[in-house]
């Protein structure tokens, strides 16, 4: 029964000082009788007679409705199975009558710091229908976050402990929109920035990083919460085409100080592509970028023929340099400086407005190139890239060159800390370092390439060149399917769902409701509302899994041996050869503590069945560590999602069940 009291208590309110009014408009009225006298005494009779009996009948009406209804959860933002929309938006629930905020017990899971606030019930601090969670920290987008209550009951009753949860996402980072200019533009300006446009609101939940190709120099602004401004730091060259590359690195953050706590692995998220406008009557012109040979030529082609004498007087270039043009045909001419560039200097080449065809066609624009003389040398690119996390430790480390080098010279300026012994070999002007044995599991290594790079053609280096990366963890991982149990606002069906995880890895795709039907179930409750089936032989519940307690692992087997695959129950077993199950491909069904329930066994209503309240299903997938010495977990959890769990944690939770394991081969 659901009852709004707020709403009733106005209706209580509204209704007593109706029949006050009455009472007083009676009480006015007798008096205007002759029997004033008897009128007084009849008036104040009928109204203490009434009033007593509203005063009494009324919230005895409230408290019988209150006694009879059990609470629960009856709302929340997030509503269960959606996602949350920012954290500047408190995680609320509402119930459906006052409960005793006293016994409340809130569990969040994965864990978040914050504060929890009841707020009291008219005044009254001990009742609450409202509760809010304000955080104080964020989450990786994609998880899968639980709220799961304990102790909800109403004042009065102490021995009243209902417990109701519900799910949703976490806050997920924006994404792009769209970008300007728009995916395959053409006649872009050479002076165009580029603006990015998010779909949401950025809460400093990701960090941004940029390719652009080829490459250019640019400076990143952010003008408001839902743009990026790219500005290059150059006019962008004509004719040209250039290709951006978005890179988003998620990240969880403390929102006070914006700290962060753990960063994701960088993921590509939008790539755009545009194209500048056309050189005016010229179809290319060389050199272009940076690191050009102190002894090249400029070379151009027009798209058609041209006046020779047009082109040289309108030509000019910055520093400027002495030489001299040979045309090799009317489209195409040579500027051969008299002498070697300088290097390390940026020139800019012009073609004034105005140069002719040979047909007397006027050019109606400037075109102005850049370009810039090879200087000492640079480091262009690190891979792993700079900061990337969860690298494999079988990685190959390469260091991009932005020119031709003595080789013998960088593979003696190269620096990898802590050491690794390794062998060199070159693609181009890479450098390819290959370890002579696998790197260490979750370690942080600093790659230098120190100062004194000897050049071929240009400068030798000045600077020091360093790069950070990290290893992943050590784990195993079993690729399975996820299935959910059904949230509205909680099932009891985890053990099927497992189940049905486990058959799918196999190649049996069943539906949970038919599982059940399969190896029966036992919906039967004594008068003190204890079960009376038996979760070894069959499902304890209704037949939908709506309601009821589960399965354990005999009754489970069935489904595999009907299919005839082979598992292995273990019992009192441990956390080592879990491990080495993981390592040997074998993914375990597990029964556990739910670790948001209240911790306590629970009483049968037949002999012979030990039970735990919060009995929970998952399929161990995978683990970190090694197998002598595991550090954490990898459950397909029904409820919770993929989640890694300490193995401290894990140990004890799964010890409330006798540590029991079933292996599917």
């Amino acid at each position: 029964m659901i009852i709004n009291f707020d709403i009733y208590i106005g209706i209580i309110s509204i209704a007593l000082l109706l029949f006050l009014g009455i009472n007083i408009f009676h009480f006015v009225r007798v008096l205007g009788k002759t029997h004033r006298f008897f009128g007084i005494i009849n008036g104040l009779k009928f109204l203490i007679l009434t009033d007593v009996v509203l005063a009494v009948a009324l919230p005895l009406g409230l408290i019988s409705i209150y006694r009879a209804t059990d609470p629960k959860i009856e709302s929340s933002y997030p509503r269960t199975e959606t996602v949350w929309d920012s954290y500047s938006k408190p995680i609320e629930l509402n119930f459906n009558i006052p409960v005793d905020s006293s016994r409340l017990t809130a569990n969040i899971n994965p864990k978040i710091e914050g504060t929890w606030i009841w707020e009291p019930y008219f005044g009254i601090s001990r009742l609450t229908r409202r509760g809010r969670f304000i955080p104080k920290e964020t989450l990786l987008p994609d998880q899968r976050i639980v709220i799961y209550i304990t102790g909800i009951g109403r004042i009065g009753n102490r021995a009243e402990s209902h417990e109701y949860g519900f799910v949703f996402d976490a806050v997920r980072p924006p994404e792009i929109k769209y970008a300007a200019p728009f995916n395959n533009a053409v006649d872009i300006k050479q002076d165009q920035q580029i603006k990015l446009y998010l779909t949401k609101v950025n809460e400093n939940i990701a960090d941004w990083d940029f390719l652009i190709e080829p490459t250019i120099e640019y400076s990143v602004e952010y003008p408001n919460s839902k743009e990026i401004l790219i500005k290059p730091k150059q006019d962008l060259e004509l004719n040209n085409t250039y290709n951006l590359s978005v890179f988003r690195k998620a990240k969880r953050i403390t929102l006070a100080t914006n700290s962060t706590l753990e960063e994701d692995s960088k993921e590509l998220i939008f790539h755009t592509v545009f194209n500048t406008q056309d050189e005016p009557l010229l179809r290319n012109i060389s050199p272009k970028g940076s690191s050009v040979k102190a002894n090249s030529k400029i070379r151009g082609r027009f798209m058609t023929d041209m006046n020779q004498t047009s082109v040289e007087n309108n030509f000019s270039i910055t520093p400027k340099v002495e030489g001299e043009f040979f045309w090799e045909n009317l489209r195409t001419f040579v500027f051969t400086p008299n002498a070697n560039f300088p290097k390390a200097t940026k020139f800019t080449m012009t073609f004034v407005k105005g140069i002719e065809t040979s047909l007397g066609i006027k050019s109606d624009k400037e075109a102005i190139y850049d370009f810039e003389t090879i200087g000492a040398i640079k480091v262009t690119k690190f891979q792993p890239e700079r900061d990337q996390i969860k690298v494999s430790e079988n990685t190959e480390v390469k260091v991009t060159f932005d020119q031709e080098l003595n080789k013998e010279s960088a593979q003696q300026h190269f620096v990898i800390e802590p050491n690794v012994a390794g062998n060199f070999s070159w693609q181009d002007s890479t450098l390819i370092f290959e370890p002579s044995s696998t790197l260490q599991f979750n370690t942080k290594y600093i790659v230098k390439i120190t100062s004194g790079v000897q050049s071929v053609e240009g400068l030798d280096s000045i600077e020091e060149f360093s790069s950070i990366f990290t290893t992943r963890n050590n784990q195993v991982i079993i690729s399975m399917p996820l299935y959910y149990q059904p949230q509205y606002p909680v099932s009891f069906s985890c053990n099927m769902y497992t189940a049905k995880m486990a058959l799918a890895w196999k190649g049996y795709n069943l539906d949970t409701t038919s599982l059940i039907t399969e190896i029966g179930y036992d919906s039967r409750q004594d008068d003190q509302g204890r079960w009376l089936g038996n979760p070894n032989e069959n499902y304890v519940g209704n037949a939908d899994g709506s309601w009821g307690y589960g399965a354990y692992w005999f009754a489970i087997q069935k489904l595999f041996k009907n299919r005839n695959l082979t598992t292995e129950i273990k019992q009192n077993w441990n956390v080592n050869d879990l491990a080495r199950s993981l390592d040997n491909g074998k993914p375990v069904m597990m029964w556990r503590y739910n670790g948001t329930s209240k911790d306590k066994n629970i009483e049968w209503g037949t002999s012979g069945v030990y039970a735990i309240n919060g009995q929970h299903g998952g399929v161990v997938s995978g683990y970190r560590g090694t197998p002598e010495n595991p550090t954490a977990f990898y459950i397909n959890d029904p409820w919770f999602g993929l989640i890694w769990m300490d193995t401290n944690t894990f140990d004890y939770y799964w010890s409330r069940l006798n540590r029991v394991g079933m292996i599917i081969y």
